[in-house]
């Protein structure tokens, strides 16, 4: 029967968030690792936004501890410390948001994979959710999808060993199966 060689992982690589291109690593074929840069999108105003906000919890920082020194004096309200903690939370919080987003402008390789043809180049613009490249997963085991004669598929049984020839020079892989359709 002739069969079809399948990764076990394969994936339509999209950006999920729109943006400026600044920096492609996608060459067709090129097996990469997982964590691997991709593609960078620009996040300069994501950068300066951290910094604001990390200044921003610099600041909170020194009013809430000096809250608590009042406090402790008898010289400010429990409200008083209460809110500049909470305005130190909300602060920490907006640094994590834009962590996540500049983490999201980064993509990078899930998993070890084999990349496909590619149309992205710096300077692009991207729509939320364009096609990057594909991934198929690389490593030592794949499935084969084949379709025998139904006089055949019969007989045949979860977990029994067929063998696997992908050339007239290769030798034969013993496999199993592990799915009848």
């Amino acid at each position: 029967s002739i069969g079809t060689v399948l990764a076990l992982r394969s994936i339509s690589l999209k950006n999920e968030l729109a943006g400026t291109v600044r920096e492609v690593r996608l060459t067709p074929g090129q097996i990469v690792e997982a964590g691997t840069l991709l593609v960078a999108l620009d996040v300069s105003v994501e950068e300066a936004d951290l910094r604001a906000q990390e200044a921003q919890v610099a600041l909170a920082k020194t009013i809430l501890h000096r809250r608590q020194n009042l406090s402790q004096e008898l010289a400010t309200t429990q409200e008083e410390v209460d809110r500049a903690r909470a305005d130190l939370d909300v602060a920490q919080a907006q640094i994590a948001r834009t962590r996540a987003v500049i983490a999201k402008k980064t993509i990078r390789a899930p998993f070890k994979a084999r990349m496909g043809i590619a149309d992205v180049h710096p300077g692009q613009y991207l729509d939320e959710g364009t096609l990057l490249t594909t991934l198929q997963g690389v490593g030592e085991a794949m499935n084969v999808d084949f379709a025998v004669p139904q006089q055949v598929a019969g007989g045949l049984r979860v977990g029994e060993a067929v063998e696997i020839l992908s050339s007239a020079s290769a030798p034969a892989v013993t496999a199993k199966i592990v799915a009848v359709d």
